[in-house]
C-alpha cells in the first residue's frame, strides 16, 4: 500500500481531530453529569436539610406561641395567639408532608418516629389551647411542664436525628460531586496527555521520515557531483520522498549512459585518428619513393647525354 506524506499528514490530523472531539464530548458529558449531580444535591439532600430547618423553626414558634398563650392575661388576649398557633400548626403539617414525600429510604423510619412524636405534641397542644382559652392557666402550666415538656423533648430528638441523617446525606452527595469532578478532570487530563503524546510522536515520525529521505537524496546528488555514478540512492519509503529518490536513481542511470556513450565516442575518435595517421604515413612513403624514382631517371638521362657527347 502506498502511504504518501499527504496521507500521513491527513491521518495524523484526523487522529488529532478525533481526540480533540472526544475530549470535548467527554468534557461536555462530564460537566453535564456534574451539573446533574449538583442539581440532585441542591434539590435533594440540601433542600431536605433546608426543609428540616424550616420545620424545626415552625416547631419552635409553636412552642413559643403555647408559652405566650398560657401567659396571656385573659381569653381575649390568648385568642389571637391561638389563631396564630393554628396557622403555625398547618405550616408544620405541610412541611412535614413535604419532607416525607422527598425523604430517602434511610430517613423514612426516623421521619415516621418524628411524625408520631409530633402528633402526640399536637394532641397536648390542643389541650393546652383549650385550657388557656378557658383561663385555666394553672392546669395549662402543669400540662406544659409535664407531658408538654416530654413531648417537646421527644420531637426535638426526632428533629435532631432526622437533621443529622439529612446532613449526612448532603455530605455524601457533596463528596460524590467532588469525586465526579476529580474523575472528570483526571479523564480530561489523560485524554489531553494522550493527544499531546500522539501529536508529538506523529510530528517526530513525519519529520524524521522526511528528513531521512531528503538526506538520502542529498547524499546521492553529492556523490554524483563527485563523479560517483556507481552507488544508487536507497529507497526505504513509498511516498513522495521515495519518488524523489527513484528519480535520482533514474538520473544516475541516465548519466551512466551518457558517460558510456561519451567514452565510446572518444574511443571511436581515437581509432579514426590512428587510421588517419597510418594513411598519412603511407601517402608520405609513396611520395618519397616517387621522388627517388624521379631522381634515378634524371640521373640516367644525364648519363646518357654525356655518353652521346
Amino acid at each position: 500500500m502506498r502511504v504518501t506524506i499527504k496521507l500521513k499528514l491527513g491521518l495524523a490530523f484526523a487522529l488529532m481531530i478525533v481526540l480533540l472531539v472526544t475530549a470535548a464530548v467527554m468534557g461536555t458529558f462530564g460537566l453535564r453529569a456534574l451539573n446533574d449531580s449538583f442539581d440532585h444535591v441542591m434539590g435533594g439532600p440540601v433542600a431536605q436539610l433546608q426543609n428540616m430547618q424550616d420545620l424545626d423553626g415552625v416547631f419552635l414558634r409553636i412552642s413559643r406561641a403555647e408559652r405566650d398563650m398560657i401567659m396571656a392575661e385573659n381569653a381575649s388576649a390568648a385568642a389571637p395567639i391561638a389563631a396564630e398557633l393554628v396557622r403555625e400548626r398547618q405550616a408544620y403539617q405541610e412541611l412535614l408532608q413535604k419532607v416525607q414525600a422527598q425523604a430517602s429510604a434511610d430517613v423514612r423510619p426516623q421521619l415516621a418516629t418524628l411524625a408520631g412524636a409530633g402528633e402526640r405534641f399536637m394532641t397536648i397542644d390542643d389541650r393546652l389551647r383549650e385550657l388557656a382559652l378557658a383561663n385555666n392557666d394553672a392546669a395549662a402550666k402543669v400540662l406544659a411542664n409535664g407531658e408538654g415538656r416530654q413531648a417537646y423533648a421527644e420531637v426535638s430528638r426526632g428533629m435532631e436525628q432526622v437533621m443529622n441523617l439529612e446532613h449526612a446525606d448532603a455530605q455524601a452527595a457533596a463528596e460524590k460531586v467532588d469525586h465526579d469532578e476529580v474523575a472528570t478532570r483526571n479523564l480530561l487530563i489523560v485524554v489531553t496527555g494522550v493527544s499531546l503524546l500522539i501529536a508529538t510522536v506523529a510530528a517526530v515520525w513525519l519529520s524524521w521520515s522526511v528528513a531521512r529521505g531528503l538526506r538520502a537524496a542529498g547524499e546521492a546528488v553529492a556523490r554524483v557531483a563527485d563523479g560517483d555514478l556507481i552507488r544508487m540512492a536507497e529507497i526505504s519509503s513509498r511516498d513522495e520522498i521515495g519518488d524523489l529518490l527513484q528519480h535520482v536513481n533514474q538520473m544516475i542511470e541516465r548519466l551512466r549512459g551518457v558517460v558510456s556513450d561519451a567514452l565510446s565516442a572518444s574511443d571511436n575518435v581515437s581509432s579514426g585518428s590512428q587510421e588517419l595517421s597510418a594513411a598519412a604515413e603511407q601517402v608520405s612513403q609513396g611520395a618519397t619513393e616517387q621522388a627517388s624514382s624521379a631522381e634515378e631517371a634524371s640521373a640516367s638521362m644525364e648519363e646518357m647525354a654525356s655518353n652521346i657527347k
